[in-house]
Parts: structure tokens; C-alpha cells; sequence
């Protein structure tokens, strides 16, 4: 009865880990980028919509949302992920929760995104 309790707890530790390995963010099968009002399409490249998903996927998210404002919304295939270009602040308004990404990343993002 151990061994079998045992094994039940490891195999609850091995699913655990892999469920933790698995990615929170994903591509949409359809458009993925829209200003916040919704007013505009923005049309990004394969290589810049998965730059995007990695870098949401290994964000280091807060489980809270920011005060700031947003000018881009993503969509991912379960998502709304609102970005503000000025302080490089992304917001998932689905989990609230939220993070900031680097200077670079966010030189990075707007450049795809056009802002100069």
C-alpha cells in the first residue's frame, strides 16, 4: 500500500512539472494584433508574432493588473493581452495579471509595432 501511494505522488509530481512546462500563450488562427480601440489591424510577421509568445510565455507575470494604460491589444488563442508602448507594460486582462518586459524588448516591440 506504500508503493502504491508512493507511485501515486511521484506521478502527481512528474504530471505537475510537465504541467508547468507547458505554454500559457499561443499563436490565434486568425489576426493577433489590433490598436486598443480597435480601429486598426496591425499585421506582423511570423518571426514577430512568436517573439511576442515567447516573450509573454517566459514573462515574469504579477497576479495583478497595472494602472497603465493600454494602445495595443493582443489576442492570443486564449487571451487578451493589452500592451501600453510607453512604459512596456503588458497587461492579460483574461488571468489579471501583468508585467513589464525590458527597454530592449520594448524597442524591440514597438519597432514591429511601427512607433518610433
Amino acid at each position: 500500500m506504500k508503493k502504491l501511494i508512493a507511485l501515486v505522488l511521484l506521478l502527481l509530481c512528474v504530471l505537475g512539472v510537465v504541467g508547468c512546462m507547458s505554454k500559457t500563450y499561443e499563436l490565434p488562427h486568425d489576426q493577433f494584433c489590433y490598436s486598443a480601440d480597435g480601429s486598426q489591424t496591425y499585421e506582423l510577421s511570423a518571426d514577430d508574432r512568436q517573439y511576442i509568445i515567447d516573450l509573454l510565455n517566459s514573462a515574469s507575470w504579477v497576479n495583478d493588473l497595472t494602472n497603465c494604460g493600454s494602445d495595443f491589444v493582443f489576442y492570443t488563442q486564449k487571451q487578451e493581452v493589452r500592451y501600453h508602448s510607453e512604459c512596456g507594460t503588458f497587461n492579460d486582462y483574461t488571468n489579471k495579471k501583468s508585467t513589464n518586459v525590458s527597454e530592449e524588448q520594448r524597442d524591440t516591440i514597438n519597432a514591429m509595432l511601427g512607433i518610433n
